[in-house]
């Protein structure tokens, strides 16, 4: 269903007066067995979906003589990281399609020099942690070993789409910028060259807090 319908059908469902239709259901006298078993059927989707990261906007929606049961948003959100450890978090629904001549939208605001290291789309509700891996940029690519910070996704709060976002990671002494960075659902993983695994830092719930030094230098995160 398009946004246009959405609005539509919302409009409809409260424009004569009458209250939502969730509230409507709570005031409605006993239904007949086999509406009470249709009904049960519906809650039980309805908590399917908001159990995988689903919102519920609206149940039993009228459209002309159509009733629609459900009506649920996805809502991932959108992630940058750059290499001078900042996170940026915004609703995807923010960014809207652009025609074959368009410019395209704003994601991060960068620094001069700066660069995006990670992007990704993060299902709302998800839990899911921030593994950062800071180093010095006048090094060779898997020459310095640097440090690590794991910190849980919700301690990160979410900014405006095309703004600098939040600090990811405080830079210890002689460290300069991240050499790799994600955001991963569940619990954050790192390997090492050779597809060897390596031990990252308990998490910190500190989002600006600096890492701590690991074993070797880091070629993944998932």
């Amino acid at each position: 269903m398009t946004k246009r319908s959405l609005e539509y059908a919302l409009k409809s469902e409260t424009g004569h007066g009458g209250a939502p239709a969730a509230k409507r259901a709570a005031a409605e006298p006993p239904r007949a067995p086999h509406l009470a078993k249709g009904r049960m059927g519906e809650d039980i989707a309805a908590e399917y979906l908001t159990g995988h990261g689903f919102k519920i906007l609206d149940r039993n929606v009228k459209i002309g003589r159509c009733e629609v049961d459900i009506i649920a948003r996805d809502g991932d959100e959108l992630v940058f990281i750059s290499d001078l450890a900042q996170l940026l978090r915004f609703p995807a629904d923010t960014v809207r399609p652009q025609g074959r001549n368009g410019s395209g939208v704003a994601g991060i605001r960068l620094g001069e020099d700066a660069e995006a290291i990670f992007f990704g789309a993060i299902p709302e509700g998800v839990e899911a942690q921030v593994a950062s891996i800071a180093g010095t940029s006048s090094a060779l690519p898997g020459t310095v070993s640097g440090s690590a910070k794991v910190t849980g996704f919700e301690h990160f709060p979410a900014k405006g789409r095309g703004t600098n976002g939040v600090r990811a990671q405080r830079f210890l002494k002689g460290e300069d910028s991240l050499y790799i960075a994600a955001v991963v659902p569940g619990q954050a993983r790192a390997l090492i060259s050779g597809g060897n695994p390596v031990d990252l830092p308990v998490a910190d719930d500190r989002r600006d807090a600096s890492g701590t030094p690991i074993a070797a230098p880091v070629v993944a995160i998932g």
